[in-house]
């Protein structure tokens, strides 16, 4: 079928190599590779040239390339809306879930599987808030606030954020009792976005305020274990150390004065028709965090 070549044409550019997207399409790379020549002797054209390290698009390519973009968003479309005709979650969900979620996460996919035994799911954990259109992500849980206005968001449960330390780590430099006084104390240095570490924490009156450190990290739960370890504080959402606190371990830091409201949300691509199995996972996750008053509790 045309539609197929052109996705797979559509994938190989933009993965920037066949092997790349053989794995994505799920194909051989031979098979890959013999399909694309295919489509150039139907066409009568080179598509691409094969460097040694990337793909070149040929004037032919670069044109094919920005019309198939469009035939093939068309298609997805088309097969989104013929799917919903009966309503019945259908195919590969590829969804992106937070480390921080721990066995929440199985408990969520276990019970996504159960009710849709016609899907089946591929996870990608990581505390970095993956490209979905960019990198073929479904659906994703998202902690914080979410900014990109590509994507649709609903909110599951509140998740605010406050500055932690551990009481040995404020008996080493003195007891904060003012911004000024954080020039003390080592932080954990946040990503915003990429790799780009930020070195300011918010305040709740709508400021920041600087903070410096050695350690720059977007994992929830390495900050956790070296702010229990004394080694560093950081800005850590409230409901995941609740325990921490109760038994002594952590102690907000400035709490009148440093932190966030956020929430953890489910957030998706937005488009005309959604995917049923899209929409499936979205009632799960609704149903599950409903249980879960006053945040999710983590591993």
């Amino acid at each position: 079928m045309i539609a197929s070549a052109l996705q797979e044409f559509v994938t190989i550019v933009e993965r920037g190599s066949v092997s790349q997207a053989a794995r994505e399409l799920g194909l051989p790379r031979p098979t890959l590779s013999r399909h694309l020549a295919a489509l150039e002797d139907e066409l009568g054209v080179t598509l691409l040239h094969r460097e040694t390290r990337r793909l070149a698009l040929t004037r032919a390519g670069e044109e094919l390339y920005r019309r198939a973009l469009k035939i093939v968003s068309e298609a997805r479309e088309l097969e989104v809306a013929v799917r919903q005709l009966d309503g019945v979650p259908r195919g590969i969900l590829r969804v992106s879930l937070p480390v921080a979620l721990g066995t929440r996460a199985s408990e969520m996919i276990e019970r996504y599987l159960a009710d849709n035994p016609e899907v089946s799911v591929d996870v990608v954990s990581t505390s970095r808030h993956v490209d979905l259109v960019g990198e073929g992500i479904d659906v994703a849980l998202r902690a914080g606030v979410v900014r990109d206005p590509s994507l649709m968001v609903r909110k599951l449960v509140p998740s605010d954020a406050q500055l932690f330390a551990a009481p040995s780590l404020l008996e080493r430099v003195g007891a904060i009792e003012t911004v000024d006084d954080l020039a003390r104390l080592p932080c954990v240095l946040l990503y915003q976005s990429g790799w780009k570490p930020i070195d300011d924490y918010p305040k709740l009156d709508g400021g920041s305020v600087r903070v410096s450190g050695r350690i720059r990290a977007n994992d929830v739960q390495l900050a956790r274990g070296l702010t229990l370890s004394g080694v560093t504080a950081a800005l850590l959402p409230t409901h995941f150390c609740e325990e921490d606190v109760r038994r002594g371990a952590l102690v907000p830091v400035l709490p009148d004065v440093i932190g966030a409201a956020g929430a953890v949300s489910v957030v998706w691509p937005a488009q005309e028709h959604l995917d049923p199995k899209v929409r499936a996972f979205i009632d799960v996750a609704v149903a599950i965090f409903a249980g879960w008053s006053g945040g999710p509790p983590c591993d």
